[in-house]
């Protein structure tokens, strides 16, 4: 990511000088003068997208101890998975291995399950194997029905889970579900009817929008999910959208504030932007790229059919289509959804373990932060808060500890190594003018230069060139990037005001 969310992080630690009422987010740490803040965690490394670099076997997130030791997360109330078209194959077993490793509360299968079109019981038979059959919840696809010929499939799934042909509105193979603080609607996608905004299928959704509505106005949930096979927003492959069911839902989607819509059908990872009706992207980001959902949003589509079935090429380039976040046909694996109240983390996550992609959506903007340690105004000297941010987008291979921060003027820390992301290092400086430069010493002044970046770029934002008073403090964000242009970053944080 060329913007951190270290940006965000030392405009709320500005503030936190003269206030004692910010917080910090899970795993940011304050290095103050040469000492870091006790105890720290770690974040796991980053890949080239901002996403987190897992082991090679997929597990629930973690924090590294001060001893260096793996303590496994704690800190999400709810934890849901997705994904479709497995078929019950090798591949398969891995995919549902590693979701049951996840500890979710709750796994929505996204539809065609055995592919064996008379044989639905060698898939059920997988999903009890691997423990996950006391948390799914199961969607209709095209190879559990008679478009493949497949009634039989359908039929053995139906006497594994008898709830499937309880029919509702006159229509089976749907069900809705609350788990902790989310509501669940399943739709079926061939349901012959489900296209018609007059039939049982319609009527049932609508009812079960009302239902979520009333209990997020209650404040018994924050999130909404509704699932079904068939995308409505897709890249181009061997399937295309469904034009009709998105003219038809969408509407009641927008009004009722969905969140996320769960397909599969394709064989393959897309994510899309919050999307309105009629292809209109609706969202507010922040500045370090969450997504503020406490604000009028459109729906984020996620399609994964990725579980094993094999993949299927795009026939498009998706970096042609800009409502596509992320989009991969060379993974198998799936999706994972990491809730803690009005925070919500999804993140795609490959067989191997390699996080491919992740976002972060919060409800209330008061979740990015949690308790800042507090720290005295002081009357001398001032304060400048460097966060280092290191990019390895294009076969960089440094660490942080591989770059020296030098820093020339009246300060007691002329030099220290380049702190990981995302802890921070706070120095001391006496009144005066201050700038950051890359490379010459300023007689009277203080300069921050970086040694050893060749081959990188380096670029600075924040408030790197001023004059500093006594108890005032500044901010500095350094950005060094494998590319050989200097990164892009966002605008700069507006100054404080302070009561």
């Amino acid at each position: 990511m060329k913007s951190s969310f270290l940006m965000i992080i030392l405009g709320m630690m500005i503030i936190s000088f003269y206030s004692y009422s910010y917080s910090l987010p899970d795993g940011y740490t304050i290095q103050q003068y040469s000492t870091t803040a006790q105890p720290s965690s770690q974040l796991p490394p980053q890949t080239s997208d901002g996403g987190q670099q897992h082991s090679a076997t997929a597990q629930p997130p973690s924090s590294q101890t001060s001893d260096g030791g793996q303590q496994q997360s704690a800190t999400e109330d709810l934890i849901v998975a997705a994904v479709g078209d497995s078929k019950a194959e090798s591949e398969a077993k891995v995919t549902f291995t590693n979701i049951k490793n996840e500890k979710p509360d709750t796994f929505v299968f996204l539809g065609d399950a055995s592919y064996i079109d008379d044989n639905g019981k060698v898939w059920t038979d997988l999903i009890d194997s691997v423990g996950l059959n006391q948390i799914i919840q199961v969607i209709k696809g095209n190879h559990e029905d008679q478009e493949e010929e497949a009634e039989k499939a359908g039929q053995d799934m139906e006497e594994w889970m008898p709830s499937l042909r309880e029919p509702k509105n006159g229509v089976t193979w749907i069900s809705s579900k609350q788990v902790k603080n989310a509501y669940f609607i399943n739709m079926n996608g061939q349901d012959l009817d489900y296209q018609f905004s007059d039939k049982g299928q319609y009527a049932w959704v609508k009812e079960e929008l009302d239902k979520a509505v009333k209990l997020r106005s209650e404040s018994k949930i924050d999130w909404i999910f509704v699932s079904f096979h068939q995308p409505i927003y897709s890249l181009k492959t061997i399937h295309t959208p469904e034009q009709n069911a998105r003219d038809i839902y969408q509407p009641l989607f927008d009004a009722a504030q969905v969140d996320f819509v769960l397909h599969g059908h394709n064989h393959d990872m897309q994510l899309w932007l919050p999307m309105s009706y009629n292809g209109q992207q609706l969202f507010t980001k922040l500045a370090d790229g969450t997504f503020d959902f406490s604000k009028q949003h459109g729906q984020f589509y996620m399609i994964n059919g990725a579980a094993g079935r094999g993949l299927t090429p795009f026939s498009q380039d998706p970096k042609a289509n800009n409502n596509v976040m992320f989009a991969s046909d060379k993974n198998i694996g799936y999706s994972i959804f990491y809730i803690k109240g009005k925070e919500l983390r999804l993140q795609y996550k490959s067989n191997s373990g390699e996080i491919l992609h992740q976002i972060k959506v919060v409800k209330d903007q008061r979740a990015i932060a949690q308790q800042i340690p507090s720290i005295e105004k002081q009357s001398q000297p001032g304060f400048l808060l460097i966060a280092t941010n290191i990019i390895n987008d294009n076969g960089g291979t440094k660490l942080a500890s591989d770059f020296t921060i030098n820093i020339a003027g009246n300060t007691s820390t002329p030099s220290f190594q380049a702190l990981p992301a995302p802890e921070i290092k706070t120095v001391s400086i006496e009144e005066g003018k201050y700038s950051l430069a890359i490379g010459d010493i300023q007689q009277d002044e203080y300069s921050v230069y970086v040694n050893n970046i060749q081959g990188y770029s380096v670029s600075q934002e924040n408030q790197c060139e001023d004059e500093i008073k006594s108890g005032e403090v500044k901010t500095c964000l350094i950005t060094i990037d494998d590319d050989d242009t200097t990164a892009q970053l966002a605008s700069p944080l507006p100054p404080p005001q302070i009561q």
